[in-house]
């Protein structure tokens, strides 16, 4: 597998990325910024009107919808740059992005991240693939747009793939032996996920792995207060049995 850092230049996995695309500078009104999100998770897919409507307007447009509508897409287009790898087209039902959508920061995500789940190579291999498909987020999927209804639902269910790659790159880090690294990953993940069970059994299992039964302990009380505190539930059994575990293995 590659282990060059990935890059993609059009992105939604953070900020929205534009810029080889269009002059970002340029589109600062929230609908421009919006609808332009819009096409962008739908690349190279017809986006009907009637939901570009809906979308932006919430159900409830102005009467002047349909020219309004006319001078979002005439300016992204005019400030759509030179040699741009996209171009919005305008077909029968709407409008579609044309590009290549193996330029798109969330498209390469899901690949890296689906290689990895299918992957036969060693658990180190499987770690370092899951671990070049997450260096692709910059932050929280379409932080600066505002959520319509589309915009919310694909960036929860990037959310949901980001924790379910983060969960699988912690596991094969931790089989492979890597406890020094899966500390400091752990640690990372629970900064965003504070209740994210798999980082915290990897992490007590490294700590414990490292001859560190006592912050081992400790971090497990710190868990159970903020479980409590956050989601009203005094124990998490998964995380409960990997400390019970891991303060049976000898040292």
């Amino acid at each position: 597998m590659s282990t060059e850092s990935p890059s993609a230049p059009l992105g939604v996995l953070g900020p929205m990325s534009v810029g080889s695309f269009i002059d970002d500078r340029a589109i600062r009104a929230s609908k421009q910024r919006l609808l332009l999100a819009l096409l962008l998770v739908e690349a190279d897919r017809d986006v009907p009107r009637d939901l570009l409507v809906d979308e932006l307007w919430l159900g409830n447009p102005p009467s002047s919808w349909p020219t309004t509508l006319q001078t979002y897409v005439y300016q992204l287009r005019k400030h759509t740059l030179p040699g741009s790898p996209g171009r919005i087209r305008t077909t029968r039902s709407g409008y579609r992005l044309e590009i290549d959508r193996s330029l798109l920061d969330w498209c390469e995500f899901e690949r890296r991240a689906g290689e990895a789940d299918r992957s036969a190579f060693a658990r180190p291999v499987v770690a370092d693939a899951y671990r070049e498909a997450l260096a692709l987020w910059r932050g929280t999927a379409l932080a600066d747009v505002d959520h319509s209804p589309r915009v919310q639902a694909v960036a929860e269910r990037l959310e949901r793939l980001r924790r379910a790659a983060r969960a699988a790159q912690l596991t094969a880090s931790y089989r492979s032996g890597r406890l020094v690294d899966v500390i400091a990953d752990a640690r990372s993940v629970l900064m965003d996920d504070p209740l994210n069970e798999t980082a915290h059994v990897c992490l007590i299992r490294s700590l414990a792995g490292r001859g560190r039964r006592h912050d081992a302990a400790r971090h497990l009380h710190r868990f159970r207060k903020r479980l409590l505190s956050e989601a009203g539930v005094a124990s998490a059994t998964v995380v409960e049995t990997a400390y019970a575990e891991a303060a049976r293995e000898p040292v």
